[in-house]
């Protein structure tokens, strides 16, 4: 009971430590949720699972190399710039996947128990996100803010997921859902890019 007491204290007093617990927990959930896209994807014959897995995919990647270069001060840096560059690599390819989602609806056929699923990671994400840029612990390295901008990102793609999923149960077409995803994908591409900029100036 102690032990537990100590280390949730430390948890409580420790930026650094919530920080790292932070990048496990949202690494964690990374997993579960390419696994669930993986699966559907293959079961409804639907590329948009799997691109949605592979941009999850990606983002899980970049996290462990966040947690990796964490126990190296000196790599930080370096460490950045490199971050960067994966960041914009995965952005471009995704921006292009968005539009044409969006244009030619090939996102729909979502199985309905997708929506529970999307729509509470969705929620988690965006306050995850939210809680990020709010918080009052304003010392962060660039590594730090790369990763709050990364969590951005996929707060974005996560409500992109669920506006896609949600539009296809109701089986809405026309102005409405191209619209929303036109603006829910911009923001994704643009907090993709935020996240390059901040590990560039890191």
């Amino acid at each position: 009971m102690k032990n537990i007491l100590s280390y949730l204290s430390l948890y409580l007093s420790d930026s650094t430590v919530r920080f790292n617990v932070g990048v496990f927990f949202g690494l964690f959930l990374n997993s579960f949720y390419i696994v669930i896209n993986v699966i559907w994807g293959i079961k409804y014959g639907n590329a948009w699972f799997v691109t949605v897995a592979a941009y999850y995919t990606v983002v899980a990647m970049l996290r462990y190399f966040i947690i990796d270069t964490g126990r190296d001060g000196r790599k930080e840096k370096n460490a950045t710039e490199l971050l960067g560059a994966l960041i914009l690599i995965l952005s471009v390819p995704m921006t292009g996947m968005i539009i044409y989602t969006v244009l030619t609806g090939e996102s729909n056929g979502y199985p309905n128990s997708s929506l529970p699923i999307f729509a509470a990671y969705a929620v988690f994400s965006v306050f995850r996100a939210v809680y990020g840029l709010l918080s009052r612990e304003r010392n962060f390295s660039a590594m730090q803010r790369t990763l709050y901008a990364i969590r951005l990102s996929t707060a974005f793609m996560s409500v992109f997921n669920l506006l896609t999923s949600f539009f296809s149960f109701l089986g809405v077409r026309g102005r409405l859902p191209l619209t929303l995803n036109f603006l829910s994908g911009g923001a994704i591409t643009a907090s993709m890019l935020t996240a390059v900029r901040i590990s560039r100036k890191g």
